[in-house]
């Protein structure tokens, strides 16, 4: 068995084949993977994976969303894995980011502590805000597939 989690988002639709491929490869036959991955609306994904974001610039440096139409089109065309087991569960996820940057927040002279200046602490405290208001309104989803290998 195989676990990644939130893993894909940083390696970018140019290298979800090879993403997947590896973890075919690595996957004896009969064995599983557990992917979390957060997730978009296929619609936005395809119109934005061209584009240069904030998000893009500063938390996942040629990362990309994926939706879960993308993961399945990525495993038919370059794996022998197959999607047989879904939970989202992306309206929770929101109060884990708020918990997440309350917490953050609180430790701010601890996070100054260890060399990071106003500027980051800022763009953090603004990436965990974005992201629980992404998870709150369904703009982000959060899930947990089960993927298998064929036996033989």
């Amino acid at each position: 068995a195989i676990v990644s989690g939130e893993m894909i988002e940083a390696a970018g639709a140019n290298h979800w084949s090879e993403y997947f491929g590896t973890l075919d490869r690595a996957l004896r036959p009969g064995g599983r993977v557990g992917l979390q991955a957060i997730l978009q609306d296929d619609a936005i994904v395809r119109a934005t994976q061209d584009t240069y974001t904030w998000i893009r610039k500063y938390i996942f440096p040629g990362g990309q969303l994926a939706s879960a139409e993308a993961i399945n089109s990525t495993l038919r065309s370059h794996t022998r894995l197959h999607v047989i087991d879904r939970y989202s569960f992306g309206r929770h996820y929101a109060e884990t980011l708020r918990r997440w940057r309350d917490r953050f927040e609180e430790q701010a002279g601890k996070v100054a502590s260890l060399g990071f200046d106003d500027t980051f602490r800022r763009m953090w405290s603004l990436y965990l805000a974005y992201s629980e208001a992404g998870f709150r309104t369904g703009y982000l989803d959060v899930a947990q597939f089960t993927l298998a290998k064929p036996a033989g």
